[in-house]
């Protein structure tokens, strides 16, 4: 069969349209991380508090969210800023260190569980909840949405040029996954900062960010 110009010029687009589906599909349930808003202040600022925004794509509704955070810092000390987040209604290991995180999606304000598992502080960090009544899921979102955020400072004293500040997606043990849960049962295990994972004990690689004096 002969393809006639017009075809000719159709039979690629057609082409580039599938892979950008397919390309949008792969990365529809995914974290990312952000400090200080993004852009050129994404990064962590020596001597004062770093906002750090956790945000998600889905692809389906969600009533269950478990994510395990591994935080460590080459060359240099850091620490979670207390007093920044609120006290959720469940919590394990809560009392340890208060209020390091605070739940920003709206439907957070109608899961009666919520928690953050601090009993690895200052190593890592579980963070999730269940909506039990299954009535106010995270509804889907194609473009990140924030779920929770917290504050790391770091000191003073610290030289930009010797340190990088890095978090990784982790297992938490002894149960807690990385994992998605929507209505009917289904798990999802998301990428991190588009890197791909094929298990609720992810593999995708850390990320890294540069620490920086004050622009101020």
């Amino acid at each position: 069969m002969t393809i006639t110009a017009p075809l000719r010029r159709f039979v690629p687009l057609c082409l580039c349209l599938l892979l950008v589906a397919g390309l949008t599909q792969a990365q529809t349930n995914n974290v990312t991380l952000q400090f200080n808003g993004g852009g050129e202040n994404n990064k962590l600022f020596i001597g004062q508090n770093n906002t750090l925004d956790i945000s998600i794509t889905n692809s389906d509704s969600l009533e269950a969210v478990t994510l395990g955070l591994e935080f460590g810092c080459d060359g240099c000390q850091f620490e979670f800023v207390r007093r920044y987040g609120e006290v959720p209604e469940f919590t394990d290991y809560f009392q340890q260190i208060k209020q390091l995180v605070r739940f920003e999606h709206p439907s957070f304000f109608y899961w009666s569980v919520k928690q953050v598992n601090t009993s690895k502080v200052p190593d890592s960090l579980l963070l999730g909840g269940v909506d039990i009544s299954c009535r106010h899921p995270i509804p889907s979102n194609s473009e990140p949405t924030l779920l929770f955020s917290l504050q790391i400072f770091i000191p003073e004293d610290t030289h930009p040029a010797d340190s990088a500040f890095h978090i990784d997606n982790i297992f938490f043990p002894p149960g807690g996954q990385w994992v998605f849960s929507t209505r009917d049962g289904k798990s999802i295990v998301p990428d991190f900062q588009g890197q791909p994972n094929k298990d609720d004990a992810p593999t995708a690689p850390a990320i890294y960010f540069d620490i920086a004096k004050p622009t101020k």
